[in-house]
């Protein structure tokens, strides 16, 4: 817990700026009940992509993916076969 919050407290001291979007395609999973996350920002990453984004929600928290694993790498095997 104590290394969740030394992070949480870095990402406070950040400042962001705009990068040139990168030639690689980004992918944002989060889980739906996350109260560390606004899930209409997600979207913001968008911008740092000049090949490709999408988004997915799941049922869960900010570790969303111990809840159903099975499922979440399944997403993956998906989103990265094609």
């Amino acid at each position: 817990m104590d290394k969740l919050k030394a992070d949480l407290a870095l990402n406070e001291q950040l400042t962001y700026r705009f990068i040139r979007p990168l030639p690689v395609p980004i992918l944002t999973l989060n889980g739906l009940d996350d109260p560390l996350i606004d899930t209409f920002r997600l979207s913001e990453w968008r911008a740092y992509t000049s090949v490709g984004f999408q988004s997915q929600c799941m049922p869960g928290g900010h570790f969303f993916f111990k809840r159903d694993f099975p499922r979440f790498y399944s997403i993956l095997l998906t989103l990265f076969s094609e």
